[in-house]
């Protein structure tokens, strides 16, 4: 019953909005070919643009794609027309040049206009010319924790990362943007890796 409830709901949201298979408009927001995307996360700002935050990082075979790459980094693209066309790429977060690279990268726009991203990251740490990795990645990973990037310009510019950091917890994560709550507080769903005596209830 449940499952019928929400497919006649989507029917009903379609048939108002006139949006069928044969009236849809495929749109390609952004391709290179020696480059492969994922994790999007899809904002429209207060002045009616729209901007698409994406994990980008070199393209390789699907057995070499995995949840860590050293060369994954954060972008944004802009669109002033509603999704129909896109502009320049933008470069929000990239910092594998000290081989850390970036996970994620939801995005809110706060009441003051500003934009707020947050991600996570893993340090790479490449195994020593000649180390043995029986087929496998030639380098090692390690969790360093959430961080923050603000754009006081609708994300033209970014600020360098900020540590997210909950004292007496470990190095946290998140996969979902803030939310504003009207007294300007800032909240953000977060997990990561207790230990025993940690207590969670402060995060």
């Amino acid at each position: 019953l449940r499952m019928r409830v929400c497919i006649l709901l989507i029917f009903i949201a379609c048939l108002s909005l006139g949006t069928f298979a044969g009236e849809m408009e495929h749109i390609t927001v952004y391709r290179d070919d020696t480059l492969y995307h994922i994790i999007p996360w899809l904002l429209q700002l207060k002045n009616g643009d729209l901007v698409l935050t994406a994990r980008e990082a070199h393209a390789r075979s699907k057995e070499q794609r995995g949840h860590v790459d050293p060369t994954a980094r954060g972008i944004l693209l802009r669109s002033r027309d509603g999704g129909r066309t896109w502009g320049e790429k933008v470069v929000v977060d990239d910092e594998t040049y000290r081989f850390s690279q970036t996970e994620d990268g939801p995005l809110a726009q706060l009441s003051d206009g500003s934009l707020l991203l947050n991600l996570y990251s893993w340090a790479i740490s490449p195994f020593p010319v000649g180390f043995p990795t029986d087929g496998g990645r030639p380098y090692a990973y390690t969790f360093e924790g959430e961080w923050t990037l603000r754009s006081m310009d609708l994300g033209r510019t970014w600020t360098p990362r900020k540590r997210l950091t909950v004292p007496g917890l470990p190095r946290l994560a998140a996969r979902t943007p803030v939310l504003e709550l009207p007294d300007h507080t800032l909240l953000l769903a977060v997990y990561g890796n207790p230990s025993p005596g940690q207590d969670y209830r402060n995060a």
